[in-house]
């Protein structure tokens, strides 16, 4: 059957209100039935899906941020170490020894834990010999020529992150850096712990003359020069 105007198409024909594709007849279905719906949105599984996914992503995107930026301050202290050490030989090039003022062992007090004196951030301990100045910053004083400034703890977390020690009667110094992630620059430095970061013949002296916790250069005395002795 043919309506003036209107052409079937070879697939369907409308006839009396039912649908016709090939000869077969579908009868009394509602006209929605054979469309897809085009507005169909996310069900609500779908939606837990998807926030789950976005959350595991941004997950591994904080701790890869994190990892770097504790890479990057390691990075630091090692770079602030090798420029203090620069400086102590400089110094001695100068003076034919390495600093020592009474005390033997020098180190950066942190923020967290406070100063003993009122002399700045960061100065550390003040033994009698050092009054006027906590230790480290009498150790920054004495290098004041050979370096603009010494390094502090940047994460305020750790009581004693950077040490000097020139034990007396010693032409040897230590100096170390408590990492934050030990890596394999620190493992195989030759010293103690590995993780610290050390520099300065002492760490090797300790190490070759004494076993497990003797070894400990960086132990705090004022008599020895490794925990185990001199």
């Amino acid at each position: 059957m043919k309506f003036r105007g209107f052409t079937p198409t070879p697939f369907v024909t409308m006839l009396s209100g039912d649908f016709v594709r090939k000869d077969k007849i579908f009868s009394k279905l509602k006209p929605n039935s054979l469309h897809l719906k085009a507005n169909k949105g996310f069900t609500l599984i779908e939606l837990l899906v998807v926030i789950a996914i976005i959350g595991m992503l941004s997950s591994v995107v904080l701790a890869s941020l994190n990892s770097a930026r504790v890479k990057a301050r390691d990075a630091k202290r090692i770079a602030d170490l090798r420029e203090i050490e620069k400086a102590l030989e400089l110094y001695f090039d100068d003076n034919g020894e390495y600093p020592t003022y009474g005390d033997i062992y020098y180190y950066a007090q942190t923020p967290r834990y406070g100063d003993y004196i009122a002399g700045g951030p960061g100065c550390g301990y003040s033994g009698a010999a050092v009054a006027s100045g906590g230790s480290w910053c009498k150790l920054e004083e004495v290098l004041g020529p050979y370096i603009r400034a010494l390094p502090r703890d940047e994460t305020g977390n750790v009581q004693s992150r950077y040490v000097y020690k020139k034990p007396n009667g010693f032409d040897v110094y230590g100096l170390r850096v408590i990492l934050e992630n030990p890596s394999a620059i620190s493992e195989n430095d030759g010293g103690y712990s590995n993780n610290w970061f050390e520099l300065g013949g002492l760490p090797s002296y300790c190490m070759e003359n004494y076993t497990g916790s003797n070894a400990n250069w960086s132990y705090w005395s004022y008599t020895s020069a490794c925990q185990g002795g001199n």
